[in-house]
């Protein structure tokens, strides 16, 4: 048959065994192609290095809309695990670059360490074998878990996440009301979800969506086209080229080690204020911003000025690596709200889709103010 049970061309488990292994054969061929070049238009390019890091970026934009709505069918503990070994991920390979000292003696081939990485997809591909064939991944998978909407939350806690994940119930009988915690609402059915429209599933999860597309913009597009102008304004005069790049490292290495720490947080401590904690994050991002615009910031006449910026920018990167974690985990309760599954998978995968537009429509607009336009940020 064409198409699986699930009216699918291809099984998420068969995306995802390619989208591991075009990683690992990526990595592998960098290792040996990343300085071969070839003559185009009377000029020597490093062709086969382009087209490799356009499947490998292929790699990262998929993963979000398939690996997350695969541990959608887990606990949650499993979807704080991908976040940690995303944000893990990405520290690695900083690690190695730091390691590497560019500029300075390397500390090993370009070879060795595309070969690293590959090393590191293994890792990921045997994590998944692991998860997709090992009993006891499966006895998690198919296990029914309570539900207890109550468990670890006080009343306040539980107010706010009921608001937001309960404000539209599906099930018709249900009445509306603006808080979930004087009522009792009974989940609906396998049927009933069945019934529900996408259109009926985005109404109810929409304002989520809009909050994790948002983060992406700011954290994916805006913010690294635009923080270099902000640390060169808070940085000494006679050495603003190297504060910047200076100010930079340093909150970028926070945020390597800090972010998985966050998001590896969600296990034990989960805050579902996922809206709340957006908005602010949204007003730390606006006000680096607005840093970028003026020509003399608050604090930037000072000496440790800088301070501001980059405790700004580290608690932002931070922040938002937790709320987008907790931006999926309230989906997945939704699902166990739901007692649905196939709600849950469905959900995750448009929030990592409002991931990848949020971060396209973020860089589409800051890239070309400031190549067009830098200005703007430079007086």
């Amino acid at each position: 048959m064409l198409f699986n049970a699930q009216q699918q061309l291809l099984s998420q488990s068969t995306v995802i065994w390619w989208i591991l292994v075009q990683g690992v054969v990526v990595a592998v061929l960098m290792s040996m192609l990343w300085g071969q070049t070839a003559s185009i238009f009377g000029a020597r390019h490093s062709v086969a290095m382009l087209v490799l890091t356009h499947f490998g970026g292929m790699v990262s934009t998929t993963s979000s809309v398939v690996f997350y709505p695969f541990v959608a069918s887990f606990p949650p503990l499993f979807t704080s695990a991908l976040a940690t070994g995303e944000g893990l991920s990405g520290s690695l390979a900083a690690l190695l670059g730091i390691v590497q000292d560019p500029g300075g003696e390397l500390g090993f081939s370009v070879s060795v360490f595309y070969l690293i990485c590959a090393t590191i997809m293994c890792v990921s591909l045997v994590a998944f074998t692991f998860l997709q064939y090992h009993p006891w991944a499966q006895e998690a998978k198919t296990s029914d878990e309570a539900v207890d909407l109550g468990r670890d939350l006080d009343s306040d806690e539980r107010e706010a996440e009921e608001d937001t994940l309960l404000t539209h119930s599906s099930c018709g009988s249900c009445p509306r009301t603006a808080s979930a915690s004087t009522v009792t609402i009974p989940s609906p059915t396998a049927s009933q979800y069945e019934a529900v429209s996408g259109a009926e599933v985005l109404r109810q999860v929409w304002q989520l969506l809009a909050c994790q597309w948002i983060l992406a913009a700011f954290s994916f597009g805006w913010l690294p086209s635009t923080m270099p102008y902000v640390y060169k304004k808070f940085s000494p005069t006679d050495d603003a080229e190297a504060a910047t790049a200076r100010f930079q490292t340093t909150a970028s290495i926070a945020a390597l080690i800090l972010s998985p720490l966050a998001s590896a947080s969600t296990t034990w401590f989960r805050l579902y204020y996922v809206r709340s904690m957006t908005l602010v994050l949204v007003i730390l991002a606006l006000l680096l911003l607005s840093f970028s615009l003026t020509s003399r910031p608050t604090l930037s006449n000072y000496g440790h000025g800088y301070l501001l910026p980059l405790l700004v920018h580290i608690f932002y990167l931070v922040g938002c690596a937790y709320t987008q974690t907790m931006l999926y985990l309230t989906l997945k309760r939704r699902g166990d709200i739901m007692r649905s599954p196939d709600f849950a998978r469905r959900v995750y995968q448009w929030n990592g889709l409002a991931t990848q537009v949020g971060a396209m429509s973020g860089t589409a607009v800051a890239f070309p103010l400031v190549f067009w336009c830098e200005s703007l940020f430079t007086t």
